[in-house]
């Protein structure tokens, strides 16, 4: 009973924290107006505020230690979070007691130290909300919606996004280009060489054809007869559904495409030239060939600064969204007077306007007609605004818009139905809106894409919040014999199940009831479950037998000299490095490979490599894209025996570790000579695109 109440009040931790937050910044206001401003006034204002501040602070502190206690809480975020907290909370308590003495000693003046305990507490407050937003959002919640006029001085990428490979209709082979990034994409991660589901091998047209355990999981010309396609159409809860529950499921069009491409004689080397294409797959094959970002593929002008400082002059906030791109971003928001003179300025810069900000403005119904004028806008906000349905219709010929803001607007079901042309469409915010479930379901069915947003649902606090993924706790992941794996649960009623076999584990799989022991490389995969709750997410731990110890090491090139490690002897002595990567642990190379011959000391038979590298997108280091080895028993004469690629991130993610194999057939070998490859240089998107990345290894293991 007590741990219910427990996770109840922690749970209402984010429904409490913004009361000290304002209350405490309004009791230093008023003490600030009592000091420097003799508003004798507010006294009795500055005690009531003091108080319900300190006694929220002290309430929030108590109800975020109790969500701590939550599995997969922990680190120097939460850490530097609560203890903020608890001193904020004690700061209040002792501010308020130091007030009231002064009052019941009747003293007139507050201790010269009382307004800089003031000043630590106020920048504490902002401390601990700051660490637990980006604990609640992510660390780049802030930076990721910097406005585009600011993003290039910050080294941030514009929000545009930008090309991506185009799909040649003509040239473009059937399987290679299309089929097969489907099945890498949602079906690949099980059926590898190195992961067999079934027996069933999907990375190649020859392993499909030759299908798996159960026989031939495709009839060539007849989708609804190839098991292949025929359990990509079964219910979700049925055990033969692929892929199986936690893995990215195809789309319509995905499967349309395989069902096509077997009903076609399931092509190998075809081109789309000269195979027929229904008119359903043929618009599927359009949207494909489309660039991420339409906008890219126009020939506009950039407006010339002497006209942007014109607009400038006359009210209008224009700003480029990049510098290297001609669009701009127009923000007339909070304008109490929006003359239509105003607003037809625009029309001298339409086929650059890309974003318009007119929430909170005095923009009227007939006057939204400008919106016509500005075919290319991907980006409109109107909140806080007397717009209707009439408005609405002046947004149907919009085929670039990506965003809209309706917040608070008098929108009604009526006007939703006009957005059904917008097929790009993604966004769109509806709070404080009379608009009906029934409505936005109804557009959502139309715009499969479109992603509703009506506001803040009391169920996803109290109802079927998601589980956090358990904590493990082991001694090593690269162990001789064996490791023992201890699986935390902090809060009572979860059930944890594991599975060892590579496999997304679920209910039926194998419960936590002790200590996981594993005796062979493993890839361990546990998921919690809690009546009433959300599933966690699959969490993923790659735990590495040594089965030789490598008698030698050499390596072709030397690294970095200031991130050389311990030498060449950093690959092969078993320490595992964290992602302070300036330190004995890492070897770090800048925009070239790694490459490293090991000696087993005699001919043994060998199946696997296993790399263990950091990725910190930030510093310029990335994951290999890619693991060659080679094996020799007289170190001289090479052949290679598996080439592993790996695919390049498209985003930046937080710093990590993670361990890669390149499983091969077994083979005697002395000698194996392993290239960890690099990306060379920074992807587009990042913040320095085209500038030399690093690749850091600290661990070669052989199997």
């Amino acid at each position: 009973m007590v741990e219910q109440f427990i996770e109840f009040f922690g749970r209402l931790h984010p429904a409490v924290l913004h009361f000290p937050i304002g209350i405490l910044s309004l009791a230093f206001l008023f003490d600030v107006l009592f000091k420097y401003r003799d508003a004798r006034g507010l006294k009795e204002a500055a005690d009531l505020s003091l108080l319900l501040g300190a006694v929220s602070a002290v309430a929030t502190a108590l109800f975020g230690y109790f969500l701590s206690l939550e599995e997969g809480y922990g680190g120097d975020l939460l850490d530097l979070h609560k203890w903020m907290g608890i001193v904020v909370a004690v700061l209040a308590v002792a501010l308020y007691v130091i007030r009231r003495r002064a009052q019941v000693i009747e003293k007139e003046d507050l201790p010269q130290y009382y307004m800089a305990l003031w000043a630590v507490t106020m920048l504490l407050l902002v401390g601990a909300g700051h660490f637990g937003g980006s604990l609640t959002h992510g660390e780049s919640f802030v930076t990721e919606k910097v406005p585009d006029p600011f993003r290039g001085i910050m080294g941030l990428e514009p929000r545009l996004s930008g090309e991506h490979a185009e799909l040649d209709l003509d040239s473009a082979q059937v399987f290679q280009e299309i089929i097969q990034p489907v099945l890498d994409a949602n079906c690949v991660s099980c059926h590898n060489p190195g992961k067999t589901k079934g027996g069933l091998l999907l990375t190649t047209h020859e392993n499909i054809l030759t299908g798996g355990e159960s026989g031939k999981t495709l009839v060539v010309g007849a989708a609804m007869d190839s098991e292949l396609y025929k359990r990509l159409l079964l219910p979700k809860d049925d055990e033969k559904h692929m892929p199986p529950p936690g893995k990215k499921p195809l789309t319509d069009d995905q499967k349309r495409l395989i069902a096509w491409w077997i009903d076609s004689g399931a092509p190998s080397e075809e081109r789309l030239a000269n195979v027929e294409i229904p008119e359903d797959v043929n618009e599927i094959l359009i949207a494909m060939a489309e660039p991420a970002n339409p906008l890219l593929k126009l020939d506009i002008d950039p407006v010339a600064d002497s006209d942007l400082a014109e607009l400038r002059a006359s009210g209008i906030a224009v700003h480029p969204v990049s510098l290297d791109m001609p669009f701009l971003d127009v923000n007339l928001s909070d304008r109490k007077s929006l003359p239509r003179e105003m607003l037809q300025k625009l029309e001298t810069i339409s086929d650059q306007v890309v974003a318009l900000d007119l929430g909170g403005s005095a923009i009227r119904n007939a006057d939204l007609d400008i919106i016509r004028e500005l075919p290319h806008l991907q980006r409109l906000v109107l909140n806080h605004t007397a717009v209707g349905d009439s408005a609405l219709e002046f947004m149907q010929e919009l085929e670039y818009l990506e965003f809209l803001n309706l917040v608070k607007t008098d929108v009604t079901d009526a006007g939703l139905t006009k957005l059904a042309s917008l097929k790009r469409l993604k966004k769109l915010y509806l709070w404080e809106t009379t608009v009906s479930e029934e409505a936005i379901a109804e557009l959502s069915s139309a715009l499969p894409e479109l992603q509703p947003d009506v506001g803040f649902d009391l169920n996803t606090l109290f109802g079927k919040s998601q589980l956090k993924p358990p904590v493990l706790d082991y001694e090593t992941s690269i162990f001789a014999e064996k490791v023992d794996i201890d699986v935390k649960l902090n809060i009572s009623g979860v059930k944890a199940y594991y599975t060892l076999n590579g496999e997304d584990p679920d209910s039926t799989s194998t419960p936590v009831d002790g200590p996981i022991q594993i005796n062979e490389t493993t890839t361990l995969k546990l998921i919690c479950y809690k009546d009433g709750w959300a599933p966690s997410e699959v969490l993923e731990n790659l735990f590495v037998k040594r089965r030789y110890d490598i008698k030698n090491i050499k390596l072709a090139k030397p690294p970095a000299e200031k991130y050389d490690g311990l030498g060449p002897e950093t690959l092969i002595n078993l320490q595992k490095g964290d992602i302070a990567y300036a330190s004995d642990f890492w070897l770090g190379y800048e925009a070239e490979d790694l490459k490293a011959t090991l000696d087993l000391g005699k001919s043994s038979e060998v199946k696997n490599v296993v790399v263990s590298a950091l990725a910190d997108n930030g510093s310029w280091i990335f994951y290999p894209v890619g693991i060659r080895v080679e094996a020799s028993n007289d170190g001289r004469n090479f052949k290679q025996i598996a080439n592993k690629n790996i695919p390049v991130p498209e985003g930046g993610n937080p710093p990590s570790l993670k361990y890669f194999s390149a499983p091969f057939t077994p083979q005697n070998a002395r000698y194996l000579r392993v290239t960890v490859k690099n990306i060379t240089y920074n992807p587009e998107w990042h913040s320095n695109p085209g500038g030399k990345s690093w690749v850091f290894v600290d661990e070669i293991l052989v199997e």
